[in-house]
Formats: structure tokens, sequence, C-alpha cells
């Protein structure tokens, strides 16, 4: 399979539709106005932009798309923004991660690993993280999803941090990803973020977006991809990547 294509054409005509476009100035101030009444209409609609911005990266010449990379990248890039979310605002305030009390951990591969539960919030523990929306997008289709996917992958990856194994999902062959998470981080994320700038997304909201664009990618996939394994794909790339220190994809 060939590499996505994180440039080119698709690059150029985000850039043509920048903000400063009398259009999109009226996008914005609808959002705006309608998040008044429902807080979640900002992310939603981003997550629409970031779903249909990934599949042409994606997308081969025939514009057909790989169910599973779309939604390893999604959640490769997803699992990373909810820490680089945290990280972000720490540095607007000044502070550590030490002193809300998140766990710097450094791996014996020389790169640093951070628990706590503000990235573990944006990750799992709220109704819109972005685990959250995709169990229920995938239990709304009748698979059997269940925390203990989620705790399992998260203790495995604790022990892990550090070795060549860590962020390597454990996905069955036929599923297999053309990259890994890393990889979809390194190459893909500034695609995401530029995109959710283009329409305000704060960083503690983005991966909510995130999740919205999973969503999607579940529903609409769902007649060639189990929703179970879907799920299962989602949390093997998103829970490492939620613990990988931001610099290192810098």
């Amino acid at each position: 399979m060939r590499l996505p294509g994180f440039g080119g054409k698709d690059k150029e005509r985000a850039d043509d539709e920048g903000k400063k476009h009398p259009g999109h100035q009226a996008v914005l101030r609808h959002l705006a106005e309608k998040e008044k009444d429902d807080p979640l209409i900002r992310p939603q609609v981003a997550g629409g932009i970031v779903f249909d911005l990934y599949v042409r990266i994606l997308g081969t010449d025939g514009g057909r798309v790989r169910i599973e990379d779309l939604i390893g990248a999604l959640a490769s890039i997803g699992g990373h923004l909810c820490l680089l979310a945290v990280m972000s605002q720490l540095k607007l305030k000044g502070m550590t991660p030490q002193q809300i009390g998140m766990i710097d951990v450094l791996g014996k591969d020389g790169h640093h690993y951070f628990f706590g539960d503000e990235p573990n919030r944006l990750l799992l523990e709220s109704s819109t993280s972005l685990l959250s929306l995709v169990l229920g997008a995938a239990h709304s289709h009748g698979a059997p999803v269940t925390l203990e996917m989620v705790h399992e992958v998260m203790k495995r990856t604790a022990d892990r941090v550090g070795s060549e194994e860590f962020g390597q999902p454990e996905i069955p062959e036929p599923h297999r990803l053309a990259m890994s998470p890393f990889d979809w981080v390194r190459h893909g994320r500034n695609r995401m973020l530029e995109a959710l700038d283009l329409y305000d997304v704060p960083p503690l909201v983005a991966p909510s977006a995130a999740g919205f664009a999973i969503q999607r990618a579940i529903d609409e996939g769902r007649s060639v991809l189990d929703p179970l394994m879907a799920a299962r794909i989602v949390i093997e790339c998103a829970v490492p990547m939620a613990k990988v220190d931001p610099a290192r994809f810098d």
C-alpha cells in the first residue's frame, strides 16, 4: 500500500479556504451562535470536516479508503491530542505536569511518557471523551464493547513503556495497519491540527472532534469492518499515543 498523501492538493485547498475567507467567517459566526444552545456543535462539525479530510488523504486513485487505516490514523492522532491539549494548557499556565499530579516516566529508550488523570479525562473519563464517543458508536451497532477492553490495553501500555513493543497494536493480521500509531501521528497530526484550528476548536475539545470523526467512520464503514474490531483498533492506537511526550513529534 502506498504511503498516504499528507501534503499536496488537499493542503493547498485547505490553505486557500483560510479563516479570512468571508464565507468561512460566516460559518464561524454561525457556530458561535449555535453553540450557546448546543455546546457540542463545534466539535461535531469539526469532526465531520476531519473525517472528510482524511478520507481524501488516505484515498487511493480510485477514491477507495481502507477503513482500518482511516480509523487507525484518526485514533492515533486523537490519542495524541489528549496529552497535547493538557501539555499546552500547562505551558500557558507556567505549570509542570507534576503540579497537577501527572507522572513523568523516562523509558529505557530515552523518551518521556506521561500518565495522569487529566489526559485520561480527555481520553476516556468523560461523556464526550475520545473513547466514550467511540465505544458508544460501536455499542449502538450491537458491538459488545466493555471498559475492560480499555483497561487491558492501558495496563499493557504501562508495562511496555520504553520497550520496542510499546505502541505496537495487537490487531489480527487481516486488519493490520499500513503504518504504526507513531507514524500516523508523525505524518498526520499537523493536518488535523490545521483543520481544527480552522474551526476554532479549543485544544481541550480537540479529542472530542477526533471522536466524532471516528464515530462517522464506524457508522459508514460498519458493512466492511465489524464495529467491535473498529473499537479495538481505536483503543490499541489511542491509548499508547495519549502517553507519549508530544515533544517527540516536534
